[in-house]
């Protein structure tokens, strides 16, 4: 009787709280389920595109693997030899760092059969004309094409490739095609080819009459999937000698990588917002039973007892959780669209609502679950406090701090508001004020956090020199051009004042210690001025018998600056280790993974390496040079300048969700602030009379309740901001040495100040509805029991 009277007084407080908590906990089950949804996103389009188990690219062995008992079914493509122009007018190739695939399917079963395309506009296109080509998302925004769209290929033999002078319209090898783009497809090679796969028809390949086996590749679906493979590599021994091909298991795993960063982000953003939100509800919750506590004396006389006042608490508190997790439920199905996020949403093969049967049902319990606890903490808190004799005392702030503001001239509405906001009361009017100055302090430390953070990560973004890339430009494709006129024309150029040439992404293996492990190793000559290596301890290697290593895998072999270690390539040698730093990676790599050394250096693990093929160039320019107008002219003639590693481009995916937490934070400590301030007029009735009765009129009653709820906002500024900052700098040193970057965390000062206004403003707009309540309060009767 005493739950349903309660129901009928309160249901409005009741329903605030409960759409409230149903609202935040829908987002951090959302992001929970969405974190799920993106890390599974890859192996579902895997399988609902029939992707190949294996690959193989030995072309005389076709005909022979065919005939293998584990092999269901075959397509084969063909790799052309290429050169394009973006939509810059810079030259598109098959190597550097935006290289680009074009592939022609040679029986038609590319797209089909196997690995079928998921479509994202346009249609596929038609196997018997050979104008057509399917274009995936990556080389549609390198081409700057869509469907409608033309690209212009200038395809010739391997042959041609040595012919090339630097100019791609000049090769006399080539043959000009122009195609139509009919689709776009989603990118599943994102590592080997960052610039995307152009696919052209059978069509084509019948009417430029290429040749078969200038790079060709089959694909092999097998009968059982990926548990065929090991029966399948001991087949390929048997018959063969050699079991040379390659999984699509080690290719998806490579893909995978860049998306979990991403997982990461989104998992730590529903873990950090699931605990700050619940902080932020309990003390809503305790409120509340403090609050229904005012009548427990008058129950109790009646004959209740402590048990049934502690049920009673916790009817209330299952009340409310009841409504949350099923809100939570709601919320958490009508986010799904919003996931997965990154390049999983492009793979996804069902986007679209999606219940996830695991996320959503645990977490609508856990939400539950989480209110009925501390449901059941308010109510015991409650119970308890009534039956103390005496009600805690005002802490000393709760009479020095107004005191002060009193003797420095304040005006009375500021006194009487900052008197109200730190002290607990007595009796009736006590109030939980611990609990409302911590979830003001969360809120506004986890802003501060989400504003470092974010600000390290645009940091990152703008400074090349933390992920390993300190030149200006790079290309990976000077073995088409001449070494010695290479290193003669940056001398004499003018806008660049350091050049280097050497090797980049080189496999070399490293062993200590037992372990082993295949390093990509970065090998430069300083041609003109000086291009240094990263180096975060120690110094870079200066002799063919010193190496610099990644933090990673110094740690994965338990080595330190200073030990020898063996490398091998086709040679092996003895190096000792002079440093520890960041080399920037091609494909998939770490920065802290790889190691640099010099050329010479890798020239004693592999002698079969030449000058003047398959090297890297870097470019730095000179002080003063106009810098849009050198890359202009060095990408007309050479290609593409250096990009973001994936390892940290991918992670620009979540770059907006430390902002977005904390603007569902914002928005949850809005909603508690509120519930506060609302209950601290309902129980701050008294005090509020005796105020319009000394003579405060409704325009000092609004100010005052403006005061508490600034006192709150300042209090947490002043404990939170600190907090928050120093929490960003120090996951920000854990996500870089995550990622393999040099750790250099950013303060954003300028927004961090931001935070001091805008809270307070915002605490002053959610302070209006109650201010107003206080405002219409009347002495007469709320007095009368005096």
């Amino acid at each position: 009787m005493r739950s349903a009277a309660e129901l009928r007084s309160s249901w409005r407080s009741w329903l605030a709280l409960a759409v409230l908590a149903g609202l935040s906990g829908g987002v951090v089950v959302a992001a929970a389920a969405g974190a799920r949804r993106t890390d599974s996103a890859l192996a579902r389009h895997v399988v609902a595109y029939r992707f190949p188990d294996v690959s193989v690219g030995n072309s005389e062995l076709f005909d022979r693997v065919r005939a293998l008992p584990q092999v269901a079914a075959t397509s084969e493509s063909l790799s052309l030899a290429y050169v394009a122009r973006d939509a810059r007018g810079r030259p598109v190739l098959s190597l550097g760092p935006h290289a680009m695939k074009v592939e022609v399917s040679l029986d038609g079963r590319d797209g089909a059969a196997l690995g079928r395309w998921k479509l994202l506009a346009g249609r596929r296109p038609h196997s018997q004309r050979r104008d057509e080509a399917l274009v995936d998302s990556r080389a549609a925004k390198t081409l700057g094409v869509g469907p409608g769209g033309a690209i212009r290929l200038r395809v010739f033999s391997p042959e041609g490739v040595v012919n090339f002078g630097g100019n791609p319209d000049s090769m006399h090898a080539g043959r000009l095609v122009e195609l139509r783009v009919v689709g776009v497809k989603a990118a599943t090679d994102t590592v080997d080819d960052p610039g995307g796969v152009v696919r052209l028809t059978p069509a084509f390949y019948r009417a430029h009459s290429l040749d078969r086996y200038q790079g060709n590749t089959m694909s092999i679906r097998l009968e059982h999937g990926a548990a065929d493979i090991p029966a399948f590599r001991r087949e390929m021994e048997r018959k063969f000698g050699s079991a040379s091909f390659s999984s699509q298991r080690d290719e998806t795993a490579r893909v995978q990588r860049s998306i979990h960063l991403q997982v990461q982000a989104l998992r730590l953003a529903a873990a950090l917002g699931g605990m700050v939100v619940l902080m932020l509800l309990f003390q809503a919750l305790l409120r509340l039973a403090a609050f229904a506590s005012l009548e427990h004396p008058i129950l109790r006389a009646v004959g209740m007892t402590r048990k049934q006042l502690f049920a009673l608490g916790m009817a209330r508190s299952g009340a409310i959780a009841l409504a949350a997790a099923g809100l939570t439920g709601v919320v958490a199905a009508a986010l799904s669209p919003l996931s997965p996020i990154g390049l999983a949403r492009e793979l996804e093969p069902d986007p679209g609502f999606a219940i996830d049967p695991l996320a959503v049902p645990l977490g609508s319990v856990a939400v539950l679950v989480a209110l009925m606890l501390a449901g059941a903490v308010a109510s015991w808190r409650a119970v308890r406090t009534q039956e103390e004799a005496a009600a805690p005392s005002p802490s000393s702030a709760a009479g020095h701090v107004p005191e002060a503001l009193a003797r420095w001239g304040l005006p009375a509405t500021a006194v009487s508001g900052v008197r109200l906001a730190l002290s607990g009361g007595r009796g009736a009017a006590a109030a939980p004020v611990a609990a409302t100055l911590l979830g003001g302090i969360m809120a506004v430390a986890v802003a501060g956090t989400a504003l470092t953070f974010s600000a390290s990560l645009r940091h990152l973004f703008s400074t090349p020199r933390l992920y390993g890339q300190t030149w200006d430009y790079e290309l990976d494709y000077t073995g088409l051009l001449d070494r010695t006129q290479i290193a003669s024309s940056v001398r004499r150029d003018r806008a660049i004042s350091d050049a280097a040439l050497g090797a980049a992404a080189f496999p070399v293996r490293v062993r200590a210690n037992g372990e082993s492990r295949e390093v990509s190793v970065r090998a430069m000559d300083d041609v003109k001025g000086a291009i240094p290596f990263v180096v975060i301890d120690g110094r870079a290697p200066a002799k063919d018998d010193e190496i610099l290593v990644g933090a990673k895998t110094l740690a994965a072999l338990g080595l330190r600056v200073g030990d020898a270690v063996n490398v091998r390539s086709t040679e092996s040698a003895r190096l000792r280790i002079v440093g520890r730093g960041v080399v920037a990676q091609g494909g998939s790599g770490n920065p802290a993974t790889g190691a640099a050394m010099t050329f010479e250096g890798l020239r004693r693990v592999a002698p079969g390496v030449p000058e003047d093929c398959c090297l890297q160039l870097q470019l730095r320019f000179a002080h003063g040079a106009d810098r849009e107008a050198t890359v202009a002219r060095l990408e007309r003639r050479l290609g593409y300048p250096a990009g973001l590693p994936p390892t940290v481009a991918d992670f620009g995916g979540v770059q907006k969700l430390p902002l977005v937490l904390s603007a569902l934070l914002a928005a949850v400590a809005a909603g508690a602030l509120a519930h506060t301030l609302v209950q601290a007029v309902r129980r701050r009735r008294r005090d509020l009379a005796i105020l319009k009765t000394l003579g405060f009129d409704r325009r000092q009653v609004l100010a005052t309740v403006a005061w508490q709820a600034t006192t709150f906002a300042v209090i947490g500024l002043l404990v939170g901001l600190p907090l928050g900052v120093a929490a960003g700098r120090w996951a920000w040193n854990l996500f870089a040495e995550q990622i393999g970057i040099v750790p250099e965390p950013v303060t954003p000062v300028a927004l961090i100040l931001l935070v001091v206004p805008g809270a307070v403003l915002l605490a002053n707009l959610v302070a209006a509805v109650p201010g107003r309540m206080a405002a219409r309060t009347r002495p007469a009767l709320v007095l009368r029991a005096e």
